[in-house]
């Protein structure tokens, strides 16, 4: 753990793709590229490392991997050699974070299977953290897409009260609706066809070659955070969303953001800075460095409630529980070391069992009617006219019609701009898997709509930490949400 310039304690992250480890070896020693990421990554005393294309640290006994970790102070891992002989790895910080599991993968489904470990920040052992480093297939939209359906299944570990940080070389860029700073190509003017190949879809009814935009539009959609894009909307950061990689060549469309960090709905709120570190003197890839408020990152419990006092409304003296984990909260109660099993896991004497305190219907409604006037000032502030997406849950084979007719009453009445008008009939699931309430996210995400309208609350959820849950996406998001009946009156 380091500290800002204001001695403000944080966490730093850094993604790295050192291109082809930096080289071989010259009369046996490491190459200068390979010194010079070390160098570089020193200097910025990261606590948790993700790397990719480590080609030469298995090698010799792992000798390479070795002399990183002494050169960096940090403890190193390597991912399953994939395909590609690039494999991934990790370096852990071991002064902040405590090494719960290393977890390997086959190589099926992967082309190069990520590093993946669970991690507990020293100070607060009962939250783990999910760290994945990941580097996707270069060659084919169908391997990024199963690749990353993968990744969600790490993340969905974030339900059971864990926190989320993975990244890499995603491959493909972002969404360019999300407000990206590099314009999208235009792909009629790539002469590379196989890269053309590798990184777009042909768009069926025009025939047209489509970027392919899954691995950030799925995770996105699941909840999970950009940093870089996060850094840019709402700290006003410049420079985040700089093109990483693609430098140098313009037969492939030249640079794009493929190197990316994505973080839980709850970490990203502790964002501090995003960089991207140029590396241009000893890789392809340039760097990305996203760094993390220890006094701003808080965790909800492991049935998702997320049970945050909104910024600025907390008591004087009351006490604040650092990163990942608020005061108040029982920890998870989970075995110490990480089951597949189905049987839910047993109390351990470092966990005892609590009562879980659910918010209830009063609760719910201050936060989101908080969340709703902040947003609300904020879009005033900048004169910036509120453009939302009506939405409605109904039974499969209802009519939609009397429902969304409520919420067009309400933004008639508030005299805000209907972007998207939607809904789902899928029952009363999980809204996360609901494909229109999805969408609504992806508007959101792209700057399309600033909030969501319903009829009431069972339109999101009937149960209250499901509520919440979905609640603090949209905070984390600096979206609202508005309903035509408040949580006490359903």
């Amino acid at each position: 753990m380091t500290a800002t310039t204001r001695d403000e304690p944080v966490v730093r992250l850094l993604t790295m793709n050192l291109e082809h480890d930096g080289g071989q070896d010259v009369d046996g020693r490491p190459p200068r590229a390979w010194r010079q990421a070390q160098e570089l990554v020193s200097s910025r005393r990261p606590d948790l490392l993700l790397r990719q294309e480590m080609t030469y640290s298995r090698d010799s006994h792992h000798r390479r991997l070795h002399a990183a970790e002494r050169a960096l102070g940090m403890r190193g891992f390597l991912g399953t050699a994939g395909l590609g002989r690039n494999p991934t790895g990790m370096f852990v910080r071991e002064e902040t974070f405590a090494v719960h599991q290393h977890v390997t993968h086959q190589v099926h489904p992967w082309r190069t299977p990520p590093t993946h470990a669970v991690l507990r920040l020293r100070d607060v052992p009962e939250v783990d953290i999910i760290a994945i480093s990941w580097h996707l297939a270069f060659n084919s939209p169908r391997s990024r897409e199963r690749e990353t359906d993968e990744i969600l299944a790490f993340a969905d570990k974030i339900n059971q009260g864990a926190a989320f940080i993975g990244g890499g070389d995603c491959n493909e860029a972002p969404n360019p609706m999300g407000g990206e700073a590099v314009p999208p190509i235009d792909w009629g003017t790539v002469t590379d066809r196989l890269h053309m190949a590798h990184r777009t879809n042909k768009d069926p009814s025009t025939g047209r070659r489509v970027a392919c935009t899954y691995v950030d539009d799925t995770l996105t959609a699941a909840g999970l955070c950009d940093p870089a894009r996060h850094a840019a909307r709402a700290l006003n950061r410049q420079g985040t969303l700089g093109a990483t990689a693609g430098h140098g060549k313009p037969s492939q469309g030249g640079p794009r953001r493929i190197d990316r960090i994505y973080l839980d709905a709850w970490l990203i709120e502790a964002v501090v800075d995003v960089t991207v570190l140029d590396t241009t003197s000893f890789s392809d890839h340039h760097a990305v460095e996203v760094v993390l408020s220890r006094a701003h990152g808080r965790r909800p419990p492991p049935d998702r409630r997320p049970e945050r006092i909104p910024s600025g409304t907390r008591p004087e003296g009351s006490p604040v529980k650092t990163l990942l984990a608020p005061a108040g909260l029982r920890p998870p109660t989970r075995l110490e070391t990480w089951t597949t099993s189905s049987r839910p896991p047993a109390h351990t004497p470092k966990a005892p069992p609590q009562r879980a305190v659910r918010p209830d219907a009063a609760e719910l409604r201050a936060l989101r009617e908080a969340d709703l006037h902040r947003a609300l000032a904020r879009l005033a502030d900048a004169g910036t006219a509120v453009r939302v997406g009506c939405y409605s849950l109904v039974e499969p084979r209802q009519d939609p019609a009397d429902r969304l007719a409520e919420t067009q009453a309400v933004v008639h009445r508030r005299r805000w701009t209907p972007s998207v008008t939607t809904f789902d009939s899928t029952g009363a699931g999980d809204p996360a898997l609901r494909p229109q309430m999805a969408r609504l996210f992806a508007a959101l995400d792209a700057g399309e709509i600033h909030g969501i309208v319903a009829v009431s609350q069972v339109d999101i959820s009937p149960f209250h930490d499901i509520y919440a849950h979905t609640l603090a996406v949209l905070r984390a998001r600096s979206g609202f949400l508005a309903l035509a009946r408040s949580e006490t009156s359903i």
